[in-house]
C-alpha cells in the first residue's frame, strides 16, 4: 500500500510538473491559491478521518502528502483551465484530475472503512480511475 502511494504521489508530481512547464501564463497568485487548497484539503482529509469512518492507520502521513499532491493535480488543473478561456488541454485535464480527485475518494472508503468494499464502489472506482487516466493522457495530443 505504501509503495502504491508514493508512485501515485510521484505520478501527480509530474502531472502538476506537467502543467507549470506547459501552461506560459502563471502569475504568483494563481500559484499561491491552489497550493493554498491543496493545503487545506489534505489537512481536512486527515482531520476528518473519525468523522468519515475511516481508519488510515500506518499511512497517515503518506495519505496526507498524497492528498496534497492529488488536490494540487486538481487545482492547478482547474486553475489553467480557468486563465487559458477553457481551452481545450486544460478542460480535459482538469476533467481527468476530477475523475482521479472522485476515484481516491471511493478508493479511500473501500481500503479504509470497515465493509467499504462494495461492488459499486468497486464499479465507480474502476470507472472514474480508467476515465481519469485516458483523459490525463489524451491531454499530449492536445498540447501545442
Amino acid at each position: 500500500l505504501k509503495a502504491g502511494i508514493v508512485s501515485f504521489f510521484l505520478g501527480h508530481v509530474l502531472f502538476c510538473a506537467s502543467a507549470f512547464a506547459f501552461f506560459g501564463r502563471w502569475t504568483a497568485i494563481s500559484v499561491i491559491i491552489p497550493i493554498v487548497i491543496s493545503l487545506l484539503g489534505a489537512v481536512v482529509n486527515i482531520k476528518c478521518e473519525k468523522l468519515l469512518k475511516l481508519n488510515y492507520g500506518s499511512v497517515r502521513m503518506p495519505l496526507a502528502l498524497y492528498s496534497f499532491a492529488v488536490l494540487m493535480t486538481g487545482t492547478v488543473s482547474i486553475t489553467a483551465m480557468i486563465i487559458s478561456g477553457f481551452e481545450p488541454v486544460w478542460t480535459v485535464m482538469a476533467v481527468g484530475a476530477l475523475c482521479f480527485m472522485v476515484s481516491d475518494a471511493v478508493l479511500s472508503k473501500m481500503y479504509f472503512a470497515d465493509g467499504g468494499n462494495t461492488k459499486g464502489r468497486i464499479i465507480i472506482n474502476h470507472a472514474s480511475y480508467y476515465a481519469a487516466q485516458f483523459l490525463m493522457a489524451s491531454t499530449i495530443l492536445l498540447i501545442k
